[in-house]
């Protein structure tokens, strides 16, 4: 049995559950999600209330407590010795694995072994590229409402390209607070000047972000534009997916809005930094192509 916490959004969510899959199934053994931090989750400005995310997906993995299908380090004494009474096939002993370092792949958990429990954000398709063709069939939208129907039509019949304006809760912390930063518009005039050289005519740009009236006051781009507006965060995933190209933000959403389009003709472009002066090393994949931002 593998365990991975989920917290944070979507996307944190999303490499989360993806770097528990590639290490069950190298090793065989069942997924479990554990949903303790989203229960407990919820007090306050700084902390605040986050939900699960993953069920826009028909993926059929158990989402669990943790403590209700492990025995979890540390243990007290009564529970140390109280284990002895318990048959070790109830509640399996973990290894909690705690991501070292954000900024970089914790080689630890290519050699970790079975009852394992993970918690980290996990940023990387080194964690799970080998096992890609698993998380992908596991990863299956769930049918579009007839609200979006139209929409995800004209993107499929379009030569369109996905762009993601990340702002939201970041666009008002101070950054000398937070080590990620917004990307300027003349980043994504770039990003997408680079795009335009590698593929055919882009016909329709479609921009999706958490605050479309500040995209539509300040990104004038060069292309025919649609702002993409009133769908739930899931929904807009599912629709960047559909796009024959992307630019992303440094936004894990925006990652796995590219990363689940399944077409091995996409290009995708990204910053080529992640985080406020750390490189991308390990985020962006080695075939996406990085801007400088």
């Amino acid at each position: 049995m593998i365990l991975t916490r989920l917290f944070a959004g979507l996307g944190n969510q999303l490499f989360q559950y993806a770097a528990g899959r590639g290490l069950a199934a190298r090793l065989g053994v069942e997924l479990i999600l554990d949903s303790s931090r989203l229960e407990s989750d919820g007090d306050g400005e700084s902390n605040p209330r986050r939900t699960y995310h993953l069920g826009c997906f028909d993926h059929g993995i158990r989402v669990e407590t943790a403590s209700r299908v492990a025995r979890l380090p540390p243990m007290t004494r009564l529970q140390f010795h109280s284990r002895r009474l318990v048959p070790g096939w109830i509640k399996p002993d973990v290894s909690k694995l705690v991501e070292a370092n954000v900024y970089e792949v914790d080689e630890r958990v290519f050699t970790a072994g079975d009852n394992t429990y993970l918690i980290g954000y996990w940023v990387s398709e080194r964690y799970f590229a080998e096992h890609a063709d698993v998380i992908r069939r596991e990863l299956r939208f769930r049918p579009l409402p007839p609200s979006a129907e139209g929409l995800a039509r004209e993107i499929r019949e379009r030569r369109a390209v996905s762009v993601h304006v990340r702002r939201g809760d970041k666009a008002s912390v101070p950054s000398e607070l937070t080590p990620w930063r917004l990307l300027p518009t003349s980043w994504y005039l770039a990003a997408l000047d680079e795009l335009a050289r590698r593929v055919d005519p882009i016909e329709t740009v479609y921009v999706f972000s958490d605050d479309p009236n500040w995209c539509r006051g300040n990104l004038q781009l060069p292309f025919p534009t649609v702002f993409v507006e009133g769908n739930p965060g899931p929904l807009d995933l599912q629709l960047m997916s559909l796009c024959r190209h992307h630019v992303i933000a440094n936004s894990t959403f925006s990652w796995w809005g590219a990363w689940l389009n399944p077409s091995t003709e996409k290009v995708v472009v990204a910053p080529s930094s992640w985080w406020n002066g750390q490189p991308t090393v390990d985020v962006v994949p080695p075939d996406w192509v990085q801007v400088a931002n």
